[in-house]
């Protein structure tokens, strides 16, 4: 079971405003250390952050994605076996009418 601090973070690397931001503030550190607003050694370490942060947050959307893929999968496949019992059901109500 998932700690709420733990469930809180997963939630932000969801969230695609966080993922929007974290890529803002990777390349603003790239420009900013580019054109020496901010030392190279600190905006080496930014960019890097962001880069690793990025990952995260791609491998959390990919794995948030896969599991929905499969949720709707094995939802369709309920829907398909219902139908499939329910005609079943009728033809049975059918074949009894016709034998009445």
């Amino acid at each position: 079971m998932r700690s709420v601090i733990t469930n809180i973070f997963v939630q932000a690397l969801e969230n695609q405003k966080t993922a929007h931001a974290m890529g803002a503030g990777t390349v603003g550190t790239a420009i900013a250390t580019i054109v020496e607003a901010i030392p190279t050694d600190i905006g080496k370490v930014g960019i890097v952050v962001g880069i690793l942060l990025s990952i995260t947050a791609m491998i959390f959307n990919f794995k948030r994605n896969r599991r929905e893929v499969v949720e709707h999968l094995l939802l369709l496949e309920k829907e398909r076996r219902l139908k499939e019992e329910h005609q079943l059901k009728m033809e049975i109500l059918r074949k009894k009418a016709a034998g009445q």
